[in-house]
């Protein structure tokens, strides 16, 4: 469900789909995948915005728009950073190359 909503899904949202908890939706997820709702999603959108700086020509605004970050941009640059140790622009630049 994750994987097919990641730009719009909310742990809630998660919660309904599968008739549990909130919380229990993270605890399941940390304890059978390592990570918590939130990482997961993060990780999620992360990695599918990494595969569209490599593989459009989008803006890194539009890229965060796409995958869930429109509102906070800033946030996306920052978490984005933290995993790839660059940001979204050097990136970009480095893989089209």
């Amino acid at each position: 469900y994750i994987e097919d909503h990641y730009k719009t899904c909310t742990q809630q949202s998660v919660s309904e789909h599968f008739h549990i908890s909130p919380n229990y939706v993270s605890r399941v997820l940390k304890k059978h995948m390592g990570f918590t709702y939130m990482q997961l999603v993060h990780e999620k959108r992360l990695t599918v915005a990494a595969q569209l700086l490599t593989h459009s020509s989008l803006s890194v605004t539009s890229i965060a728009n796409e995958i869930g970050y429109e509102k906070c941009i800033v946030s996306f640059i920052k978490k984005f950073y933290q995993k790839y140790h660059c940001t979204p622009k050097e990136y970009k630049l480095k893989k089209t190359l």
